[in-house]
């Protein structure tokens, strides 16, 4: 099953979401900061990561910029969840190239189908980008 990364400053939002993960069958490895997550998104290289956006240390919106200026980090989906609602926020962050924008509290239904997407879309890449580098690119399995 896939590897998703939770990278969220609240340990109950956390808990929460690990819990509903692994019920889903999900490998989950979480995160309480930015830079931790960073490190353990290059470490791991999950499937996918949940990013919530107000955390100390370093934003969400700066984690997503870094993930999306490293070539090899770029190519994993995120999920942004957060408590922010307001119209130009969700835009800016939607601009920077993440799957998906949900608010908390989120429920497991929703949750559950916006990752899926995200995977499925993902695995639609891969292979899209398999047909157009005759399987030399970095996903191939040569």
């Amino acid at each position: 099953m896939a590897k998703i990364l939770i990278v969220e400053d609240s340990l109950l939002m956390r808990e929460t979401l690990r819990q509903m993960l692994e019920l889903d069958g999900y490998d989950v490895i979480e995160a309480e900061d930015g830079p931790t997550g960073i490190s353990l998104a290059q470490d791991a290289r999950p499937d996918l990561i949940i990013l919530d956006i107000m955390m100390p240390y370093m934003s969400g919106t700066q984690v997503i910029r870094y993930l999306r200026n490293d070539q090899t980090l770029r190519p994993i989906p995120i999920i942004v969840l957060s408590a922010v609602n307001q119209p130009a926020q969700v835009l800016s962050v939607l601009e920077l190239s993440v799957h998906d924008y949900l608010l908390k509290p989120v429920d497991h239904t929703t949750l559950q189908q916006r990752i899926e997407a995200a995977l499925a879309r993902k695995h639609q890449t891969k292979t899209l980008y398999r047909r157009n580098n005759e399987d030399t690119g970095p996903w191939a399995t040569n």
